[in-house]
């Protein structure tokens, strides 16, 4: 079997250590080794016996021919084509989110670009919002502000893989760090990529077997039951946010797991939801929001309501939120000490701009904001 110009670059690019861990995760056994030199591993498949030379030291003059030589036997081996073989090892220690998008318009592979970016924007939200959930000691019903050090760092190693034929299919790669044999770990000692990928499906069958329970019950309180388990805002709102693109679509998720790491025990990998369930998930989002207080929340609008009944103490103000970076507008109230309560009411009849900060809490059908700081009357005029 004769390598072609291609494979042999990119075989070039293989370091030795990945292809020890794709042999060790494939029950490939280690017969033989030369220290620093070379390891032996054979196999027997259909009754056949198979023998593959791992060369270790890249100063030796045949290490290229060696390592050529390993992936032509891998090839027959696995009966698998040698490019394949290199996308396998690649991926030994990645675990691998498929999200499958199934409309009409996508049934040949392809999408309407600003679709398929948006589309993309949001299965990297769904990923965000699970590695948000697993990272907290406590789970939350909406994450908002900056994410914690070890989520920032996950979400900059995780890699968008080749999309695939089969509708439109994205492809989302979760690398879990290198080891030297074929690990078996307790579930407290996972590492945190393949712990969010857990986290990712779990959640995503809750958000879908609640998701039931609210079309037959009409509950959509059901979902506040959830947050313990890492249901959040986030992620109802990423998971509707991908099938509105296309809302007569089923949306797949799924996983195949690093070969180099057990699969986790119970835990599902395929996740369907119906554009019967999808609505539900937006409501849910919304709930969800309400729920959990927002801090440092920044606060930018006109006012619109000035209430006190002394003119020697502060009072109560109403601010129509002005922040378009907000998931939705607003309608505040908050309390103000005199100096900042006088302030609030010469703009008011100015129609000038105030902004503030502190913690956004909704009671009922009402927004507070509390703790505030930083009152700041802006010059700016409204129509």
């Amino acid at each position: 079997m004769k390598l072609r110009k291609q494979e042999i670059e990119l075989i070039k690019t293989i370091q030795p250590r990945r292809l020890l861990e794709y042999l060790w995760a494939n029950q490939w056994i280690e017969t033989y080794e030369k220290t620093g030199v070379y390891k032996i591993f054979c196999k027997e498949s259909e009754g056949n016996e198979f023998e593959i030379l791992v060369p270790l030291n890249q100063e030796y003059s045949d290490f290229s021919d060696r390592l050529n030589e390993a992936f032509v036997t891998l090839s027959i081996a696995e009966k698998i084509e040698v490019i394949s073989v290199i996308e396998d090892i690649k991926s030994v220690n990645v675990d691998i989110i498929r999200v499958r998008f199934d409309s009409f318009e996508s049934r040949d592979g392809n999408m309407p670009l600003t679709q398929g970016v948006n589309f993309i924007k949001r299965a990297y939200e769904v990923v965000a919002a699970a590695a948000s959930s697993t990272a907290g000691e406590n789970s939350k019903a909406f994450y908002v502000g900056k994410r914690p050090a070890d989520v920032e760092e996950y979400l900059k190693k995780v890699k968008l893989g080749q999309t695939e034929r089969g509708s439109y299919v994205v492809t989302i790669q979760s690398p879990i760090p290198f080891i030297d044999q074929v690990q078996i770990l307790d579930e407290a000692e996972e590492a945190f990529p393949r712990k969010v990928v857990t986290n990712l499906m779990h959640t995503l069958t809750l958000a879908k077997a609640t998701t039931q329970t609210v079309l037959e019950s009409g509950d959509i309180n059901a979902f506040k039951n959830q947050i313990d388990n890492g249901v959040s805002a986030n992620l109802c709102q990423a998971v509707f946010d991908l099938q509105s693109e296309s809302p007569s679509a089923n949306l797949d998720f799924s996983c195949k797991w690093a070969p180099n790491y057990r699969p986790p025990r119970e835990t599902p990998e395929q996740i369907i939801f119906t554009p019967q369930e999808i609505p539900v998930l937006e409501s849910a989002a919304n709930l969800l929001k309400e729920i959990e207080p927002l801090l440092n929340y920044p606060l930018r609008g006109i006012i619109v309501k000035l209430e006190r009944r002394d003119v020697e103490q502060g009072g109560n103000v109403t601010i129509v939120s002005y922040n378009e970076d907000n998931w939705e507008r607003k309608m505040v109230h908050m309390n103000l000490e005199k100096d900042d309560y006088d302030r609030a009411a010469s703009a008011h009849k100015a129609g000038h701009v105030v902004s503030c900060s502190g913690e956004l809490t909704k009671e009922g059908k009402f927004w507070y904001l509390r703790n505030h700081s930083d009152f700041q009357v802006e010059n700016i005029i409204t129509n």
